[in-house]
């Protein structure tokens, strides 16, 4: 009999709704995510009643995601607080200014808009930022204490055909 309302109990518990959640963040300017445009954040999934979409970020390494968004110490993204019905669900927007360089983390809960301490799904994911301009020297040739040296400089820069002049040259 006791493993009969083990068993019982066990049943219960999945009874709760779930659905799914997916978000991803992808560069508004062709390339990859910068810090010069800002990034593009998307969110699907599914919902299996009406419910309220958190999106949250944070540094790398700064802490994990929270069991629930009411709890997180992550910054919202725009998409927070999206009220979404039941069903299927993609919804996008661009974050109001680009990201520093970095590693970030993305938190995201599907929370039940009737019982917000119903979670429906949560969602977690790295993305890194590089730099949108970035310069590299060379030396030419081997170089010797006290002589000039030719350097080769190559990069990126914000602008398409910005030009790297060099500061001072050495006669």
């Amino acid at each position: 009999m006791a493993a009969l309302g083990l068993l019982l109990a066990a049943a219960g518990s999945a009874d709760a709704q779930s659905g799914s959640l997916a978000v991803s963040l992808t560069s508004t300017a062709p390339g990859a995510l910068s810090d010069a445009a800002p990034a593009q954040i998307t969110a699907s999934g599914t919902s299996p009643a009406n419910a309220i979409l958190y999106v949250h970020y944070r540094r790398s390494g700064t802490g994990g995601c929270a069991v629930s968004p009411d709890v997180d110490n992550g910054t919202p993204l725009p998409l927070d607080g999206t009220q979404l019905g039941t069903g299927a669900f993609s919804v996008s927007t661009a974050a109001t200014e680009a990201f520093p360089v970095g590693s970030y983390l993305v938190c995201g809960w599907l929370e039940n808009a009737g019982d917000p301490t119903e979670i429906f799904a949560d969602f977690s994911t790295t993305f890194a930022v590089g730099a949108a301009d970035t310069l590299g020297l060379s030396a030419v040739a081997d170089t010797v204490e006290g002589r000039p040296v030719d350097v080769t400089a190559a990069g990126k820069a914000y602008a398409q055909g910005a030009v790297v002049t060099p500061a001072s040259r050495s006669p």
